[in-house]
């Protein structure tokens, strides 16, 4: 491990590094427990090693993906003190000359903050599961470093597109492009797998790819060796900002919102075996989004109630109306399964009889 700031480098076992007491401890608990967040990343975290290893060798499920490695993707861009600068900011430019006198019970304040950690970690698995995922392998007698982060943005030079580049392991690094329409799984051998790619990293790819997450590392960057971390050293650290997760294209606010049940119904879908032996599971994000348009969602004053665990139950028009949001959000709306493509059904439900 390497210290941007000193430059020193020691080693230590993973358990004692990066960690912060108390980050996601919520005070006032109202009827939830005081680890709300912390039990959602330990949800995910048992399984964690196992499922990365299925992912690189292309032998994980449909639902283990979901229900872990998406997760943990998500997870990723929201669980790093910097979400707490970076909700802070939002806060301070939306609210203007309001945002320091709602900031008087600092109790109050990192609560919010670790509600908001949960609301945004929520509505970004939907299009975390609807990216193009990458798997590259590194050039041979090649190692990968990572940093204090876990993730660094990417943007193709060649076309444009924003995403995040995750390392998986000293080997393999997971690249994810946001999508509107994407097939999210297939069928082999009678079982829902995801829609994942696999290449090599080529080795100038590589070293750019290095230099790129030694930048992005807020402190501290990682190693399996004294030299690979020693090799990201460089004449002048700098310590750059992290992006939001809307900046590397993935939907955020009321864009995000009409997708936050495609968890539960892609777990649904992927919980029955595959109707056809050349179904897929496809997603349309822009079908739900245009639906929200014409019903005037994506527009005007909303308001929104949590539950006690974090969560949004309630979305209001301004005077308090309930809101059609609740019909949409809970449809299968974009969602279809497919043979070769062409034949789709609307109802996953009607398509699984």
């Amino acid at each position: 491990m390497r210290d941007k700031r000193t430059g020193r480098i020691f080693k230590a076992p993973a358990s004692r590094l990066c960690g912060i007491r108390d980050l996601y401890t919520v005070k006032q608990t109202l009827s939830a427990s005081s680890r709300v967040v912390d039990d959602q990343w330990s949800d995910y975290e048992g399984s964690l090693a196992g499922a990365i290893d299925q992912l690189i060798s292309g032998s994980i499920d449909a639902r283990t993906w979901l229900t872990v490695v998406v997760r943990f993707v998500a997870g990723l861009l929201v669980r790093g003190p910097d979400f707490n600068g970076r909700f802070r900011r939002r806060l301070e430019h939306s609210l203007g000359s309001e945002f320091e006198r709602l900031l008087i019970f600092p109790a109050a304040g990192t609560d919010n903050v670790n509600r908001a950690r949960l609301v945004e970690y929520v509505r970004l698995i939907a299009p975390i599961a609807g990216s193009q995922w990458l798997v590259f392998s590194m050039p041979d007698g090649t190692e990968l470093p990572t940093n204090d982060l876990g993730f660094v943005a990417l943007r193709d030079p060649d076309n444009g597109n924003v995403g995040a580049a995750i390392p998986l392991d000293r080997f393999h690094l997971l690249a994810i492009t946001p999508q509107l329409r994407s097939i999210i799984a297939v069928t082999r051998k009678g079982r829902w797998v995801p829609n994942i790619r696999f290449a090599q990293l080529s080795a100038e790819d590589r070293d750019r790819l290095v230099t790129h997450i030694t930048t992005m590392a807020q402190r501290f960057m990682f190693g399996a060796t004294e030299a690979m971390v020693q090799s990201t050293a460089s004449g002048q650290e700098v310590f750059p900002s992290v992006p939001d997760a809307n900046h590397m294209g993935f939907f955020a606010g009321r864009r995000a919102i009409v997708h936050e049940a495609l968890f539960s119904q892609l777990n649904a879908i992927f919980e029955t075996s595959p109707p056809w032996s050349n179904a897929v599971v496809h997603v349309d994000f822009q079908k739900k989004m245009t639906k929200a348009e014409e019903l005037g969602l994506m527009n005007g004053p909303l308001s929104f109630v949590m539950d006690a665990q974090g969560r949004t139950m309630i979305v209001q028009r301004e005077g308090g109306t309930p809101d059609e949001i609740h019909a949409l959000r809970d449809s299968t709306g974009g969602i279809t399964i497919c043979v070769d493509d062409a034949i789709c059904v609307d109802d996953a439900r009607a398509a699984s009889r």
